[in-house]
């Protein structure tokens, strides 16, 4: 996906409401690691900000089960597991 090493501070809010708080970057990378390319279509449920220390923010754009993500027009599936523990450290 992109370098992780560069991120820095990762903020959820859900989607169209720009109510954003921070999360702990580094669990949220490491939970990301374990997805998988995916071809569907889903409509946005949250969005996380990931700002990198080269001043670029990513935006990725979650299902509302949090099973899918979308970033930089990819699509990617989490498995089970990591839904679990996405779905607790986003605590909406």
């Amino acid at each position: 996906m992109f370098i992780t090493d560069y991120i820095y501070k990762a903020e959820v809010s859900l989607f169209k409401k720009e109510e954003y708080k921070q999360i702990e970057s580094n669990e949220f990378l490491k939970i990301l690691q374990a997805s998988k390319g995916a071809f569907v279509k889903f409509k946005p449920y949250s969005k996380v900000k990931l700002y990198a220390k080269n001043d670029t923010i990513y935006n990725i754009y979650f299902s509302q089960n949090n099973q899918y993500f979308k970033i930089a027009g990819s699509t990617y599936s989490l498995p089970q597991k990591q839904i679990k523990k996405i779905s607790e450290l986003f605590n909406f």
